[in-house]
């Protein structure tokens, strides 16, 4: 999937060690803002190496290619929105 957005805040890195396989891991979360009509505001992830390739940039707008995955935890459920590639459209 496609979405076009402008990055508005930077999020923290958050990492920690996989109790599966013993690796280190991290991710990093994006808000980007849409130039709609009625713009919204979406929290996307990169994960590993994607962090340090994708170089995002806050004020850059960016075609961004995502997943969106959802999934249930005690009877709520969470959505997720993974970005896996971005290309930069504007300073």
């Amino acid at each position: 999937m496609e979405i076009q957005g402008k990055i508005i805040k930077t999020l923290p890195i958050q990492s920690g060690m996989s109790k599966s396989t013993g690796k280190k891991w991290m991710v990093q979360n994006y808000v980007l803002e849409t130039k709609e009509q009625y713009p919204k505001q979406i929290c996307i992830e990169v994960f590993g190496d994607k962090i340090c390739e994708l170089d995002l940039q806050m004020g850059v707008e960016y075609q961004f290619s995502i997943d969106i995955d959802a999934r249930e935890y005690k009877g709520r459920w969470y959505n997720k929105v993974s970005c896996w590639r971005a290309t930069r459209i504007s300073i």
